[in-house]
């Protein structure tokens, strides 16, 4: 996780249910391919969460 510290966040949801869904949408972006591969091979264990930061409620 990168910007802020865990117990920072408001809310983390657990995205391993969908994470092959995730891999193929994020290859379909063919301009943005170097990048996602990059992602994808140093930080694959961080796609299985995302956080989020609450604004309002």
């Amino acid at each position: 996780m990168a910007g802020y510290e865990k117990s920072e966040v408001d809310l983390e949801i657990d995205t391993t249910k969908v994470y092959q869904i995730q891999m193929r949408a994020m290859r379909e972006h063919k301009s943005q391919k170097q990048d996602c591969e990059r992602i994808i091979k140093a930080r694959w264990f961080l796609l299985r969460e995302e956080y989020f930061l609450v604004t309002k409620r």
